[in-house]
């Protein structure tokens, strides 16, 4: 999981509108995952009952190599949860 200082929360700096909601999308996508995070975002704001676009909404576009890189990360993740030796592996291989 990202510390709140790599993802710029720590800091001082005076930050735009759309800084905040790229850095807030990013906390809420790590800590609940796309799906509980839509679920979350709705509590609180109105939905348009189009799951796609808000769904674009917090993923953006993402290359077929940050999909692949993501996929990974989460498998070593569910490695070393699982097999912290197994996961070792897996990463130097990568």
């Amino acid at each position: 999981m990202t510390s709140a200082f790599e993802l710029g929360i720590m800091s001082t700096e005076h930050r735009t509108s759309e800084e905040i909601r790229s850095i807030g999308f990013k906390a809420l996508r790590e800590a609940l995952g796309v799906e509980d995070g839509l679920r979350f975002l709705r509590l609180y704001t109105g939905s348009t009952g189009d799951y796609t676009a808000e769904r674009d909404l917090i993923l953006g576009a993402p290359t077929l190599e940050e999909l692949v890189e993501e996929a990974r990360e989460l498998e070593a993740r569910r490695q070393q949860a699982e097999n912290p030796a197994a996961a070792d592996v897996l990463v130097s291989h990568s």
